[in-house]
């Protein structure tokens, strides 16, 4: 008897819980759609206005011609946007699965990005 009442109360919190898993599913899903659109969109925008010959002089630097790397700041835009709709999308789902501590600690990385971003760029200008 009692394990036949313990599966019913893990079944009625399963119950319980599914209409926040179904609502958190669908807004890590229209989020993702719309990080997909934005940034693709941005993407074409960055292109079509030739921002890259910005990134030309990034390139020049003694440490990209050391890393060999080459920067296209057309497509570093778009992916940057790109995660940063998704961790505000992230946050959305975890508030509304209730797990305020995770979505807090989304939000400080979020904040966190502006930092490390001119971080970045001292970095590699010098």
């Amino acid at each position: 008897m009692e394990i036949i009442e313990i599966v019913k109360q893990v079944l009625a919190k399963f119950a319980s819980a599914l209409p926040n898993i179904i609502g958190a599913l669908l807004v890590l899903l229209m989020g993702w759609i719309i990080s997909k659109i934005v940034s693709k969109t941005l993407l074409k925008v960055f292109t079509r206005i030739n921002i890259d010959r910005f990134a030309d002089k990034l390139n020049e630097t003694e440490f990209a011609t050391k890393a060999n790397l080459k920067v296209k700041l057309s497509t570093f835009l778009a992916k940057l946007i790109y995660f940063v709709l998704m961790l505000i999308t992230l946050m959305a789902a975890t508030d509304v699965l209730g797990m305020l501590v995770v979505s807090q600690m989304v939000s400080d990385l979020i904040s966190y990005l502006p930092r490390l971003l001119s971080a970045l760029v001292l970095f590699v200008l010098g």
